[in-house]
């Protein structure tokens, strides 16, 4: 095993970044009423709790919010999805193979920045891998397969 650390923490352990193109397939005004008028670019917002979790719903422009809540834009619906290698249990790469990531379904916008992708202290846990924002948790979708080096 490689990129092996005694506490894994974001900061310090092998990812795969995602970088995508999220089109919702429900719009919503700045007042949260479902409108037919996407933004002209596929820019939307998302309002976040103070919780850390999203409110439903992605706007077509942007909404007034009260309170502690906050508007995270996704400029031209560009989005992130930060994806934390585990193999056997550990937060590790195995020396000499590649892994083959299977991505089939996307539920939810990711990231809306390289910024807010990972936090470089906080700590892997194995849910830290089972991202909301895809049907299936992520080492089932992976697979590690064994490189052999011919001559």
């Amino acid at each position: 095993m490689e990129n092996g650390n005694a506490i894994p923490l974001q900061g310090n352990s092998t990812m795969v970044l995602v970088k995508a193109q999220y089109t919702p397939a429900e719009w919503l005004d700045r007042e949260g009423n479902i409108t037919k008028s996407p933004s002209l670019d596929g820019t939307f917002w998302r309002i976040k709790n103070a919780s850390g979790t999203y409110r439903s719903g992605y706007y077509a422009e942007e909404p007034v919010v009260p309170g502690s809540q906050t508007v995270e834009r996704y400029e031209g619906g560009i989005t992130y999805y930060p994806i934390w290698l585990e193999t056997e249990g550990k937060y590790m790469v195995e020396r000499n193979h590649y892994y083959k990531l299977a991505i089939t379904e996307v539920i939810s916008a990711g990231a809306n920045s390289l910024k807010s992708v990972m936090s470089p202290e906080t700590t892997l846990t194995t849910n830290t891998t089972r991202s909301t924002a895809f049907g299936k948790s992520l080492p089932e979708a992976a697979t590690t397969i064994r490189w052999i080096q011919k001559n």
